[in-house]
């Protein structure tokens, strides 16, 4: 029997190969698509205002705040972007796309692990904190507060550390390029919040935390190989945080 492959074999690997594989996307949509859904969260935050009126602040000071102004509005532009990058393809590969360029070598992969202690240790010292806390703050509290920064971690990891970066990584095919991107692209997704109430100088701090803060997500995501683990970092940071 011969080994040689036929042409119509050929062009059935070929097909799955780009289908598995899709072309990259325009930069501008890279950049103006965690803008909308910025937007989105903003918009839909702002109109449960009625029913929550509290400054931007204070989101996360009780349960209705927290249901209201946090979870609700990340729930609804996470199930957004989940359904629009499901409708573009984009969706069953970005769970675990791996890094582009050469593997990591032993020294850059220890320099990450220290790196990924840090959100670590913040997630286990909030869960910890809020826990201690439950006899004064009350089990309602502490579980609308989990549902809002799991909401948090959720939309904003599949937003940045999944569509951007895999999106990035095929546009700039360079990793190095990509984090970046990412990172200040989810410093911009925090520059709507001026909308909500914090002054310019607030935004602009915020802005600067969250490029670092991004990296350190990023780290976790590399690390792990997968989203979730940063999903869980991300929601327990923004939980020892609120």
């Amino acid at each position: 029997m011969s080994n040689t492959a036929s042409p119509a074999c050929g062009r059935l690997t070929r097909r799955r190969r780009r289908s598995a594989s899709p072309e990259p996307l325009p930069l501008w949509v890279l950049i103006a698509a965690p803008i909308v859904f910025s937007l989105v969260w903003v918009g839909t935050t702002s109109m449960t205002h009625p029913f929550a009126p509290v400054s931007f602040a204070a989101f996360g000071s009780t349960v209705t705040s927290a249901l209201l102004r946090i979870a609700l509005p990340m729930a609804v532009t996470g199930l957004l972007a989940t359904f629009v990058f499901a409708m573009i393809g984009r969706l069953n590969t970005m769970w675990s796309h791996p890094r582009v360029g050469d593997p990591m070598s032993t020294n850059q992969r220890n320099i990450f692990l220290v790196l990924c202690v840090i959100p670590i240790a913040m997630t286990v010292w909030g869960l910890i904190d809020r826990v201690q806390d439950i006899p004064e703050s009350g089990f309602g509290y502490f579980l609308s507060l989990l549902a809002g920064t799991l909401a948090v971690g959720y939309t904003e990891e599949i937003i940045f550390r999944g569509f951007l970066l895999q999106e990035a990584r095929r546009y700039y095919r360079s990793e190095w390029k990509a984090a970046m991107l990412v990172a200040v692209m989810f410093g911009a997704w925090h520059l709507p919040n001026i909308f909500l109430g914090p002054s310019f100088l607030e935004v602009m701090v915020q802005f600067a935390q969250t490029i670092v803060i991004g990296l350190l997500f990023y780290v976790v995501r590399v690390v792990f190989g997968h989203i979730w683990p940063a999903v869980l970092v991300h929601a327990g940071w923004d939980f020892a945080l609120l």
